[in-house]
């Protein structure tokens, strides 16, 4: 769930692989299922998707709700994660380590075509003197070419860490808040009681029963009734809790301030995950 970006509430779903967005009332397909591996907004609204093939796509609500085709646009290949900050995309990370700047929204109107009003002519009252031409006039007609490398900026791109200590949790409803020590909220997570749906960042998984955050690595956990999921907080990378030989998981246990630091297993096991 991404609150008030430009005045509109929008909530990014990505669930089997397909990505949707709840805006202005209504709920829009962006691609097809099965063949997106993470997705989430920038702070100016755009969608950014990682495709499993490592290709990024983008597409504007803003910009683009009015198309009648919805058209996700190709930006880069060879991306292996999404960088975030908070709940944002901030850049995106090449398979070699390399950190690349997303296009800002005048970049984006470029590539759809859309330009600013023409400024008025210096006389316009004299209709005998013909107006000066621009040297390089846009050409509506003319359709974008689609940039294979992305636009490098003046500066280079800064990528910046979240490096605030996890405070407590607390929650409101089926939403979970995580606050620093210096009282901000670093994210937010939610679990709804019916289907058991987590949603983080845009992203959604169904059957979780149990769901948390561990404060020394700020790792989001998740356990179904099969197995116990851990997501890199900057990454959202998912990998394994632990070693399914421990038996199908039970429950999560907290702290006073609201962090997940055991699992307990049918086995029984219970166990640490205060270092996962």
């Amino acid at each position: 769930m991404y609150s008030n970006i430009g005045g509109v509430q929008r909530d990014l779903d990505l669930t089997n692989g397909q990505v949707t967005l709840a805006a202005g009332g209504k709920v829009y397909n962006i691609t097809k299922p099965l063949i997106v591996a993470d997705a989430g907004c920038d702070e100016q609204g755009t969608v950014w998707m990682r495709y499993k093939s490592g290709n990024i796509y983008w597409w504007n609500y803003d910009l683009q709700k009015d198309e009648t085709v919805i058209a996700p646009k190709m930006y880069v290949s060879g991306i292996g994660s999404l960088e975030i900050e908070g709940d944002y995309v901030v850049g995106l990370k090449s398979n070699t380590g390399k950190i690349v700047n997303l296009l800002t929204l005048e970049e984006q109107k470029k590539v759809l075509g859309i330009t600013s009003e023409p400024s008025q002519p210096t006389n316009p009252t004299q209709p005998d003197e013909k107006p000066s031409q621009p040297t390089n006039p846009t050409q509506p007609d003319e359709k974008p070419s689609q940039p294979t490398k992305p636009t490098q900026p003046s500066k280079p791109a800064t990528k910046k860490k979240t490096t605030e200590k996890i405070g407590k949790v607390t929650h409101k409803g089926r939403t979970y808040y995580v606050y620093s020590t210096k009282g901000k909220v670093l994210t937010k997570f939610s679990l709804t009681k019916k289907g058991g749906k987590f949603t983080w960042r845009g992203y959604s998984m169904k059957n979780v029963i149990y769901v948390g955050i561990i404060r020394k690595s700020k790792n989001v956990v998740v356990l179904t009734k099969k197995a116990g999921y851990k997501f890199n907080f900057s990454t959202m990378k998912r990998s394994k809790l632990y070693d399914t030989k421990y038996g199908k998981p039970l429950k999560l246990e907290y702290d006073k301030d609201g962090c997940a630091v055991k699992v307990v297993t049918k086995k029984p096991y219970r166990f640490s995950i205060k270092n996962k």
